[in-house]
């Protein structure tokens, strides 16, 4: 009897625990409407690494990965769908508390985010910096996800 509680109470505790990590960003469910609007994820971001580590005041790629990932999402062209005209950059903070410690102390974050920190550019633990001609189709999706 007592393996048999024991083995119920570690299920439980491992259940509460993935239930925990898995609400801790807003990222996942944002790209799966992204996905569905027909965006795809892109891994061109390594050339905008040194701005990154410059913008959070971090030392190392490893301390801004532990502060921030940034996540882009493009879109082709409705008329051509050759070249991609629409993108998301969207900022996945570690935590909601962490976003705002690292934008207090980033003037360059100030900077970018201070008009739209209580916006719909926000979404939790996530900003969005959308590049694109159809910005409310894309603020749409980002505040709905």
């Amino acid at each position: 009897m007592k393996k048999v509680l024991t083995a119920i109470c570690s299920a439980l505790l491992i259940a509460v625990f993935a239930l925990t990590m898995a609400g801790c960003s807003s990222y996942g469910k944002i790209e799966k409407a992204f996905i569905k609007d027909g965006y795809t994820v892109s891994t061109d971001l390594e050339k905008y690494q040194d701005k990154l580590l410059e913008a959070l005041n971090a030392e190392s790629e490893e301390e801004a990965k532990a502060i921030c990932t940034i996540h882009l999402l493009t879109k082709n062209d409705k008329l051509t769908g050759l070249v991609p005209t629409n993108y998301a950059f969207i900022f996945e903070f570690s935590s909601t508390k962490e976003m705002n410690e690292k934008i207090n102390e980033s003037e360059t974050l100030k900077g970018l985010i201070k008009d739209v920190q209580n916006s719909d550019l926000v979404n939790e633990n996530c900003v969005l910096f959308p590049l694109s001609l159809d910005y409310k189709e894309m603020t749409e999706i980002f505040k709905n996800a």
